[in-house]
């Protein structure tokens, strides 16, 4: 806001500062003659009024990380749960992610059936 009324206090000075020069300009005109004073000048003006302006930049760009970490697994799946924050620290042998195992899980099933009925024959 301070910018804006200064830009006001600027064109309010220049303005003054014309009308000064305008009336001397008709001084010279009273001097050199009667057909002179008829004569029409010309005049800019602007209409100023006080308005607000944000002082923000967008420039492009990309957001790098310090620190990242991929993370590959040793199996293709899909994942069916995600067991951490965004952002924190992880220790080693922490779960991060489950998988879907339903198919494992039947197969380990079948393989325990199997195994009982080779024991007991």
């Amino acid at each position: 806001m301070k910018k804006s009324s200064f830009f006001v206090l600027f064109l309010g000075c220049l303005s003054i500062i014309a009308c000064e020069d305008s009336e001397q300009g008709k001084k010279t005109n009273e001097k050199t003659g009667p057909n002179e004073k008829n004569k029409s000048i010309g005049v800019h003006a602007y209409i100023v009024k006080p308005e607000s302006f944000t002082e923000e930049i967008e420039v492009p760009g990309n957001v790098i990380a310090n620190e990242s970490v991929e993370i590959h697994p040793e199996m293709a799946g899909r994942i069916t749960g995600l067991f951490i924050q965004e952002g924190k620290t992880i220790e080693k042998g922490t779960l991060i992610a489950k998988l879907f195992d339903g198919d494992l899980v039947a197969q380990l099933k079948k393989l325990e059936v199997q195994l009982q009925l080779a024991q007991k024959n």
